[in-house]
C-alpha cells in the first residue's frame, strides 16, 4: 500500500499564525499593564515613604527644642506666587554633624537655577552661628512642591513666629507638606508636636 504524506494546508498555517498573534498580544497586554500597575504602585509608595520620614524628622527635630534660651523664629515668604516657610531653631535632637550637643537647625523650600523646587535643611554646630553664612545645606528632597509650618500659642494659630519678641515658643506646631512626583500625583502630609517645654 501507497502511504500519502500530508502536509499543512495554507489555510491551517494561516490560522496558526493567527492564534499565536492573538494570544502573544493577550500576554503582552496584560505583561505591560501589570508593569504599570506595579509602576504606579512604587511611586505611590515612594510618595508615603518620603512624607513619612520628612515628618518624623522635623517632629524629631521639634521635639528637642527646649527653653527659651535660644529663639524660634519663622518667617513666610512669597516666591513666584507660592508662599514657603522658613524655620530656624535650636534642638537637642542628635544630627550626623553634631551627635552629642545642641545644633541650629533650619528648614525651607527653595528652587534651583532650572527652577525646581528643593526642600533643604541647614545645619550649624553652634547655637549662635548664622545658617546662611556658616551652616551646612543638606538637600532632603525634590519631591516637595509645598512646606508650611503653623504655631499655637494657647488660642490661635498663626503663620509665623518669633520668640525673640513674644518671649516664648509656641504650645504647638503644626506642619504640611505637600508632595508630587514626576506623574503630578501629588499627596500632602500634615503633623502637630508640642513642644513640651512650653505646655
Amino acid at each position: 500500500m501507497r502511504r500519502k504524506n500530508r502536509g499543512f494546508t495554507l489555510l491551517e498555517i494561516l490560522l496558526a499564525i493567527a492564534l499565536s498573534a492573538l494570544l502573544l498580544v493577550t500576554v503582552y497586554s496584560v505583561y505591560f499593564s501589570i508593569a504599570r500597575a506595579v509602576y504606579a504602585t512604587l511611586e505611590s509608595q515612594e510618595l508615603l515613604e518620603t512624607g513619612r520620614i520628612l515628618l518624623e524628622m522635623l517632629k524629631r527635630d521639634i521635639r528637642g527644642i527646649s527653653g527659651t534660651r535660644f529663639p524660634l523664629v519663622s518667617t513666610v515668604e512669597e516666591i513666584n506666587g507660592k508662599s514657603v516657610t522658613n524655620v530656624v531653631f535650636v534642638t537637642s535632637a542628635p544630627s550626623s554633624t553634631n551627635p552629642f550637643r545642641w545644633n541650629k537647625v533650619g528648614y525651607t523650600l527653595t528652587q534651583d537655577r532650572q527652577g525646581q523646587w528643593i526642600f533643604v535643611k541647614k545645619a550649624a554646630k553652634n547655637p549662635n552661628d548664622n545658617l546662611d553664612e556658616i551652616g551646612t545645606v543638606f538637600e532632603v528632597s525634590r519631591l516637595v512642591n509645598s512646606f508650611r509650618m503653623t504655631f499655637f500659642d494657647g488660642t490661635q494659630w498663626v503663620d509665623q513666629w518669633d520668640s525673640r519678641s513674644t518671649g516664648k515658643l509656641p504650645k504647638q506646631i503644626r506642619i504640611s507638606v505637600e508632595l508630587s512626583d514626576e506623574k503630578k500625583n501629588v499627596q500632602t502630609f500634615t503633623a502637630e508636636e508640642d513642644i513640651s517645654s512650653a505646655v
